[in-house]
């Protein structure tokens, strides 16, 4: 917990000033955070070990690092040796942990209870004094506990109100065609270009009367505000105008608040429909969620190209329209295929 909250805190500040979204696990996973904890944990146990010979979790039962058979303090380079043997080993995938319980499994059984870190620095650990009396340990100890405790309540109960004020993410759905991905769908006769770092293969929904696909945010860049947008076709073997064939077939078209508006995508001329609903979403207070559903009717078909924003609260409105301007995008490319 010494080197966590400080490099939480740390890494907290880079992301506002990047305008990186801070999501759970992002932190801890993100490579600044690792090498901070690593650095202050090396540079807090030499500067400490060397300096005084001893750090708060040592001084507290009466330890103290010293040079093998001697009282004497080691000095900065064999404290570096030291903690770079002991921690700095980590970083390196599987030797690392393999090596840290190697090591501890031979200070456990050394007769004089020095690890390979020991060894490397020719140091060893001794008991100088009585250990703090156990008010003292609890107050000290128990008090940063509660501190760490107390940070992590408030950050959870205050976590989705200040993610509204945060900067905009640097990483979202990307407008530029570069690494955009032509999908056609020959059974059902459409195509549509999407950028496929972003977002996985599409995934079909089949009922009897329609089939969809649906075009999922890839795997960890689902806490954007937008995850997935959606084409779908239906038969319209009576060939009703589409707002009769709208009021017939589509529940979205009947939804309060609904906004509607002429559109043309490929010379194909269909309705834009935005509709404002209330749900509850991982909170018990009824959250609004919007759902913008385009219908393009060819030859006895209806397209409907859709996405909802269920998450749009959670974040700033600007992310919002940035990802779904790219959604747009994506359908303007939007073509039936014979």
């Amino acid at each position: 917990m010494i080197f966590g909250i400080p490099a939480v805190v740390i890494v907290s500040i880079w992301y506002l000033i990047t305008g990186i979204r801070i999501s759970k696990g992002s932190i801890e996973t993100n490579p600044v955070y690792t090498i901070i904890v690593l650095a202050s944990y090396i540079i807090y146990y030499v500067y400490f070990t060397s300096k005084k010979g001893t750090t708060i979790g040592k001084d507290a039962y009466g330890l103290k690092v010293v040079k093998y058979h001697t009282d004497e303090k080691i000095s900065y380079w064999r404290g570096i040796v030291r903690e770079l043997t002991k921690v700095g080993i980590l970083i390196i995938p599987i030797f690392g942990g393999l090596f840290y319980f190697v090591n501890s499994l031979v200070i456990i059984f050394s007769k004089q209870k020095r690890g390979l870190h020991d060894l490397a620095a020719n140091s060893q650990v001794v008991r100088v004094k009585s250990t703090w009396p156990m008010k003292k340990q609890i107050a000290f100890f128990g008090g940063y506990i509660l501190l760490f405790i107390a940070i992590y309540i408030l950050w959870s109960s205050i976590g989705q109100t200040i993610n509204q004020f945060l900067p905009t993410p640097v990483t979202k759905i990307s407008t530029e065609q570069k690494s955009w991905k032509l999908f056609e769908n020959k059974t059902d006769g459409w195509s549509i270009r999407y950028d496929d770092k972003l977002f996985k293969a599409p995934l079909l929904n089949r009922s009897d009367n329609d089939r969809k696909l649906t075009f999922n945010r890839a795997h960890g860049l689902d806490e954007f505000c937008l995850d997935s947008f959606n084409v779908e076709k239906r038969d319209n073997p009576s060939g009703l105008p589409l707002e009769q064939w709208l009021g017939v077939n589509d529940p979205t078209y009947n939804y309060q608040g609904k906004v509607q508006e002429s559109v043309s995508i490929n010379g194909i001329i269909g309705k834009r429909v935005t509709a404002d609903n209330n749900a509850v979403y991982e909170s018990s207070v009824p959250r609004k969620y919007r759902i913008v559903t385009i219908y393009l009717p060819f030859n006895n078909k209806v397209f409907i190209l859709s996405y909802s924003d269920i998450y749009y609260w959670r974040f700033p409105k600007e992310e919002c329209l940035n990802n779904e301007a790219a959604i747009k995008a994506f359908f303007e490319t939007f073509s039936p295929v014979e």
